[in-house]
């Protein structure tokens, strides 16, 4: 586990300058760039962090990369350190920015996206607040959380989480048995490892399921 990514930390991107400042907790600072050097080690255990549960995620920040470097992107794509730099600034552009009192980042693999008023929302074609793209996965912001449910389970997980429906309630809603939903919901709270639903409603709190 890096030592960066066990911290709270904010982060405050100007991607057009092409730079990042991330402040921890504890006020200490760093900057990322997009040279390749400058808070590098950041940019790798911060990707990698994002991998695990924001596959999709970088996936569109990089084909938003792409939009954004034109003809040097292939260029840049085998400069292995610089690449990973614009990734990541794009990703921390996309989903972090906010000035609030909920930090980016809380701890290990808990990232708390948020709407980031982007100038480019409405024109983007990865605008994952957009309703147009309720089905696509591949998006910027407002990405999807990616934690090992299938896309039934994540459906019903999202009504757990963000509703106060009953058991039999989101049965109705789902259009089955009592006893599938039950079902379920232990293979839910087995995959994410917690034994009732105000635990998972802890685990999943601002996390886009669907």
């Amino acid at each position: 586990m890096g030592y960066m990514l066990e911290r709270q930390w904010e982060a405050h991107t100007r991607i057009q300058d092409g730079f990042s400042r991330i402040v921890f907790e504890d006020g200490e600072e760093i900057t990322v760039k997009n040279d390749g050097k400058t808070g590098i080690d950041f940019v790798e255990e911060y990707l990698d962090e994002m991998k695990k549960n924001y596959p999709s995620h970088l996936v569109a920040a990089d084909q938003l990369l792409q939009m954004r470097l034109g003809r040097s992107y292939k260029t840049i794509r085998n400069l292995r350190s610089r690449y990973l730099s614009e990734l990541a600034l794009v990703s921390l552009n996309c989903c972090f920015g906010r000035e609030d009192d909920i930090p980016d980042h809380e701890g290990p693999e808990d990232f708390n996206t948020e709407n980031t008023h982007c100038p480019m929302r409405y024109n983007c074609p990865f605008n994952g607040f957009n309703p147009a793209f309720n089905d696509k996965k591949e998006v910027c912001c407002n990405p999807v959380y990616e934690c090992g449910l299938t896309p039934t389970q994540a459906a019903v997980a999202n009504m757990l989480v963000n509703t106060s429906l009953t058991y039999e309630e989101i049965a109705d809603e789902m259009g089955c048995s009592y006893s599938n939903i039950d079902n379920m919901r232990k293979r839910i709270f087995a995959k994410l490892g917690v034994a009732t639903r105000p635990e998972l409603m802890l685990t999943l709190k601002g996390k886009r399921l669907v």
